[in-house]
């Protein structure tokens, strides 16, 4: 089942009927590079949580707002570099305590 990239601050994947049923999408045509350098077209979007900056607490599974008001944001994404999920900073605090050693360290 061919899938669909957000290029926005998530950068999940979509399958592609997924995408169908969101309310809110853009859609962007991207290069991407293949075998031998080629470069070829692909759909990406930009999801409906990238453009309203509400995403899911992976711990809580409650939504949260991700812009910075004030110098607060309720939502912060994970701070290892390949994580795409987002928690509240308190779910995070807690949810860290249960980490493995090697993950703990990339944080």
């Amino acid at each position: 089942m061919a899938t669909v990239r957000c290029i926005g601050d998530c950068g999940k994947y979509f399958h592609s009927k997924c995408v169908e049923l969101m309310a809110v999408k853009t859609y962007h045509q991207v290069d991407t590079e293949c075998e031998g350098g080629v470069k070829e077209p692909m759909q990406a979007i930009t999801c409906q949580n990238c453009i309203t900056k509400i995403q899911k607490c992976m711990k809580c599974q409650d939504q949260g707002q991700c812009t910075i008001s004030l110098g607060m944001s309720s939502m912060i994404r994970c701070a290892v570099s390949t994580c795409k999920n987002y928690f509240h900073k308190k779910c995070q605090e807690d949810a860290s305590k249960d980490l493995p050693d090697d993950i703990k360290e990339q944080l």
